[in-house]
């Protein structure tokens, strides 16, 4: 949640200091007039607590001055929206900013250039709440009165396509996201140019969403080319020119490589402590990405020190109990599972559920994903039977609470299935990784590097009962997508070959078998 909120502040930003300017001019008196400023710096500020009290009494005076329909109303609620919002006190946001839509339309009509502030504002707060298909035809309002009024290729314009097209992501639609991204990339260049950090901003996005569909050569050339305007721009060592290296970091690691992501990270740190200081939580993801850099390169004590910071960091800003620290402990436990510390491990992962459980209750998916990474503990230990039931557990809470078809149940039914696999159980663990592999292809596509997974682990379920013609076309399709998605040196490359050449010689095609082997074995000597 905290992260969420990190991510929509800009777009709460943009709907209060776009709108409110040219109306707080132009309405209310010089005593509202002060309490709206003091309100707006505040906001600005991060205040936001100190923010609402004035934006209230703000209101108080517009109400008194004007009535309850006055311009200098509507600025009020709205700023007084998006502070209740940046507090947590969603309901009470929403409140406030149906009444500031309600005085637009009164005084202005359904397509008043003025809705589109509190509109987007509303938005926000929906997304805040998880509520991303409510949140989507607001925008969509938003987004069609703003081409009405400001023309398609506007920059306000453009930044309503980015807030969509985050909202589409969060619903598990990264296609439907793509047009509205690529739109406001060359939006922004028109508008800002060739050079521009706002041109810089909307690659970063275009750059995180090809990532996410499997597109890393995309999202390789679109992250540098924002690294390097923002370079040019900002300067190497600005606070932005960090976000854009802890993009290309991101993209490295999901492509496994982790190499050339370790000192990318790691300037990106430098870059965040310097301009955020050395404690400040908003360093944590890099130091996580960092932990698992150093897990892969099997130094451990690394990892450890990575893992601690963030910890002893999180506690001190969030207090023992928020989910923040749930994630925190769950990092140090894959740590100490790393070092075969396991007693702790299982002591870090019982106090993030505890955790968890009183800050969300037991049916979050947060709390899922903490059973899933517990069971994963149990898994190498050999304690199968224990893992499953968590597993299960797990599903049955993603299942109720985001449904079948949403990617975090996918993933658990992936989980389970790799484990009944374990379990010599392949007939019970194959309907599982179907699942999987069409909630994959629904919300990826049929070349994405995780539908090659499912298709590597349904080859080994079919093989596994024998079928090893239908294992072979399963590993034939792994293999394509990963050739042309991770390129020839993947180690998930390497895994399939292994697992094909297998099945090629129970058929009796040893000669076939050989040379996929000599191809793997390669692979895993050149990323030693």
């Amino acid at each position: 949640m905290k992260k969420l909120r990190r991510l929509l502040m800009p777009a709460l930003l943009v709907a209060l200091l776009g709108g409110t300017a040219p109306l707080a001019s132009a309405q209310g008196s010089p005593v509202w007039q002060g309490f709206h400023r003091e309100s707006e710096s505040l906001f600005q500020q991060g205040k936001f607590d100190a923010a609402r009290v004035k934006a209230q009494q703000a209101l108080q005076v517009a109400e008194q001055d004007g009535g309850p329909d006055s311009p200098a109303v509507f600025v009020s609620l709205n700023v007084l929206g998006a502070s209740l919002a940046s507090l947590g006190r969603y309901d009470e946001a929403l409140s406030a900013l149906k009444r500031a839509i309600a005085v637009v339309e009164k005084g202005g009509g359904p397509e008043h250039r003025a809705l589109v502030m509190p509109l987007i504002t509303y938005a926000g707060v929906l997304m805040l709440m998880g509520r991303h298909a409510e949140a989507e035809p607001t925008l969509a309002r938003a987004l069609a009165i703003t081409e009405k009024t400001s023309g398609p290729e506007s920059r306000d314009v453009a930044t309503i396509l980015d807030i969509k097209a985050g909202v589409l992501e969060r619903m598990s639609r990264p296609r439907d996201a793509e047009p509205l991204r690529t739109r406001a990339v060359s939006i922004l260049e028109k508008v800002h140019g060739p050079g521009s950090p706002e041109l810089a901003y909307g690659l970063l996005g275009l750059a995180r969403l090809y990532s996410d569909l499997g597109r890393f050569e995309e999202a390789g050339k679109a992250s540098q080319r924002a690294l390097g305007i923002l370079e040019k721009a900002l300067g190497p060592d600005h606070f932005t020119t960090g976000l854009a290296l802890a993009v290309q970091g991101r993209i490295l690691l999901a492509q496994d490589a982790w190499e050339q992501a370790d000192p990318i990270l790691q300037r990106a740190l430098r870059i965040g402590e310097a301009s955020r200081g050395a404690d400040n939580p908003e360093n944590g993801e890099l130091r996580a990405m960092l932990m698992h850099v150093s897990l892969r390169k099997g130094d451990l004590p690394r990892a450890e020190g990575y893992a601690r910071r963030v910890l002893a960091i999180d506690e001190k800003a969030f207090g023992p109990d928020s989910p923040r620290v749930a994630s925190a402990l769950n990092n140090l436990a894959m740590v100490y599972r790393a070092e075969k510390r396991y007693a702790d491990a299982h002591a870090l992962y019982e106090r993030a559920l505890l955790s968890i459980a009183k800050s969300l209750g037991r049916d979050n998916p947060e709390y899922a994903k903490m059973l899933n990474n517990h069971a994963f503990l149990h898994d190498v230990q050999g304690q199968q039977k224990e893992a499953e039931a968590l597993f299960r557990q797990a599903l049955a809470i993603n299942d109720k609470a985001l449904g079948a078809t949403h990617p975090e149940s996918a993933a658990c039914a992936d989980n389970l299935c790799g484990n009944l696999a374990a379990q010599g159980r392949p007939a019970e663990a194959e309907p599982f990784c179907l699942r999987a592999l069409g909630v994959w292809e629904t919300i990826h596509g049929a070349d994405h590097p995780r539908v090659a997974g499912a298709a590597l682990q349904l080859g080994k379920l079919r093989a596994a009962q024998g079928d090893h013609a239908g294992a072979g076309a399963y590993y034939t399709r792994a293999r394509s997508i990963l050739e042309q998605s991770a390129g020839q040196g993947s180690l998930d490359l390497a895994a399939v070959l292994e697992a094909q050449s297998v099945s090629m010689q129970a058929l009796g095609r040893g000669a076939e078998a050989a040379p996929l082997l000599k191809r793997a074995a390669a692979i895993r000597e050149a990323r030693k």
